[in-house]
């Protein structure tokens, strides 16, 4: 388990694709313990990753320690948009330090259809289920929870444009929240909602006074 956040390794990127990476103030990067609340998020790749701001609000609250799993492994992951994500761990390795408080499926058409194409995702998710731990979405994300079985009969919400993909077969009540909690299942929109969608994770995981804290220095238009 990584006490310190790392610069992800640029000679692991592809040729046409070496420029600089961004990283997180080392002030930012502060040692945890298994004792706290934590999540798993996996982005696919190709996928969406950068619409879901739950590392930058963990970064506020380390309390909360997010894991980013590898569908593939550790390599770095290109999102839709070039940019590229670097996992703290392989998925099969995050799955050995679980369970997680929180498992979080991103967006991103592609993504979502590599996540819904995992035998690996769908133990993680069943487990998860089964244990009754929270399972996260966005965008087109929730789509892998109907391609896994997962959730069935719950309220969902997702990006507009997966909404006919979601309910084949009328699995799920539809909602157009811009986020949607039914149980231990919380659900999300796209881009615009993205920080709704994490700061809802924190108040699940830590309470509203909490959720309220952290909330206050990002100056979101409420």
């Amino acid at each position: 388990q990584a006490s310190a956040c790392k610069p992800c390794d640029s000679s692991a990127l592809p040729a046409a694709n070496k420029r600089p990476l961004r990283r997180e103030a080392d002030s930012a990067c502060r040692p945890v313990g298994k004792e706290l609340p934590g999540g798993c998020a996996l982005p696919g790749r190709a996928g969406a990753f950068p619409w879901f701001p739950s590392p930058r609000i963990s970064a506020l609250l380390p309390q909360i320690k997010v894991t980013i799993a590898g569908l593939t492994g550790k390599d770095p992951v290109q999102c839709s948009r070039d940019v590229f994500i670097c996992p703290d761990a392989s998925l099969e390795d995050a799955r050995k330090e679980g369970p997680y408080d929180v498992v979080v499926l991103p967006g991103g058409n592609l993504g979502a259809q590599n996540l819904s194409e995992s035998p690996a995702v769908k133990d993680i998710l069943v487990d998860q289920e089964n244990r009754k731990g929270l399972i996260a979405a966005i965008c087109a994300g929730p789509t892998a929870l109907m391609a896994h079985g997962i959730g069935f009969g719950r309220k969902v919400t997702t990006h507009p444009l997966a909404k006919d993909k979601m309910m084949k077969g009328e699995h799920y009540k539809y909602s157009e929240n811009r986020v949607e909690k039914d149980g231990n299942f919380l659900t999300s929109r796209g881009p615009g909602t993205s920080f709704e969608f994490g700061l809802a994770i924190v108040e699940i995981l830590m309470g509203k006074e909490v959720a309220d804290q952290v909330k206050a220095p990002l100056i979101l238009k409420d």
